[in-house]
């Protein structure tokens, strides 16, 4: 019909030109954000292999966390043994009084301030390896948590259960 409505329906309107150009806006800024996350990624990372450090710090905490898990297994079980012992039939007195302080104390220290006790305070002067002593300190806390939970396992069986 008329040439000025033909040339309309050929020719993009103003709401379409703002609608492209913040599609490529948007484009835009999302290949500026790719490229920053990859060139961060490599300067935090890569470059000067500093992903080394990363799993060098893995190693570590694997490290540490078997031995922390082996010795606050067996401390676990041997206060746990003491204490339901002395709970059922009044022996390990002294053993458990020993056990109940070793509890209090390590059940009520924050883990952080147990680890700087360890490092500073017990190991300060001797050149002990790092791991060793957060192992030390790790299985420690461990073993006042894990003798809760063997001790309170144990002492639920019922008196006749357990002589049957």
């Amino acid at each position: 019909s008329h040439p000025e409505r033909q040339s309309a329906k050929n020719c993009p309107g103003v709401a379409h030109l703002v609608l492209l150009n913040a599609v490529n806006s948007v484009k835009v800024k999302r290949k500026k954000i790719c490229l920053k996350i990859g060139h961060d990624f490599y300067i935090n990372f890569i470059k000067d292999d500093r992903y080394t450090w990363l799993l060098d710090g893995l190693k570590n905490t694997m490290i540490i966390t078997v031995f922390a898990l082996l010795i606050g297994i067996c401390i676990g079980f041997l206060v746990a043994i003491i204490r339901s012992s002395h709970d059922k039939s009044g022996n390990f007195k002294i053993a458990n009084a020993i056990c109940k302080v070793y509890l209090t104390v390590i059940r009520g220290t924050p883990t952080v301030i147990q680890l700087l006790i360890m490092n500073f305070v017990v190991f300060g002067s001797v050149s002990v390896n790092e791991i060793l002593v957060g192992s030390l300190a790790f299985g420690i806390n461990s073993g006042a948590y894990v003798a809760e939970i063997v001790r309170s396992g144990i002492m639920s069986i019922d008196q006749g259960q357990t002589e049957a």
